[in-house]
């Protein structure tokens, strides 16, 4: 019988040991591909026989050490799951970063663009990433206009004010 069957364990972690810049390169780097945003936070897959090499692309990709430090503290526990959550434990032998959380903007929302050479663009707001997300699996999956065989692209931007 396999070790997971259906019950997978994960780790609990404060967004306080991850940079601001963490959680916007786990939206726009290919390192950590396999992650979930919800609206406090992130699950990262922390398991899988390539994680070694995830760790190589994740350093070169200029994670911070507490972001290395706390996927390798999951995986050596045998999680399978990172869950980043402002409101998760906090673990004393992981880094700190209180003054980049204080030194971010306190009001982020995201755009997504969406453009073809045959309509333009038009760009959708959203509060969170996870609104974003939310409302480009809507574009993509719901919207009878885009099943007309035009090719689209979407980007999607975090604005600040």
């Amino acid at each position: 019988m396999a070790a997971y069957v259906g019950v997978f364990n994960f780790m609990d972690c404060g967004t306080i040991h991850v940079t601001p810049a963490d959680l916007d390169l786990l939206v726009r780097s290919k390192a950590l591909s396999i992650n979930y945003p919800y609206r406090e936070g992130f699950w990262v897959y922390s398991a899988g026989e390539e994680f070694q090499q995830r760790m190589k692309e994740t350093k070169a990709a200029g994670f911070s050490e507490g972001m290395v430090k706390a996927l390798e503290y999951a995986h050596s526990r045998g999680c399978w799951w990172l869950r980043l959550d402002a409101d998760g434990t906090e673990f004393e032998f992981l880094p700190r970063f209180e003054k980049e959380w204080e030194a971010a903007p306190a009001n982020t929302s995201f755009t997504v663009t969406m453009g073809s050479d045959e309509f333009g663009c038009e760009d959708f707001h959203y509060e969170s990433m996870e609104d974003a997300l939310s409302g480009l699996r809507r574009l993509l999956g719901q919207d009878k206009l885009l099943d007309d065989g035009v090719e689209r692209t979407f980007t999607i931007r975090k604005t600040e004010g």
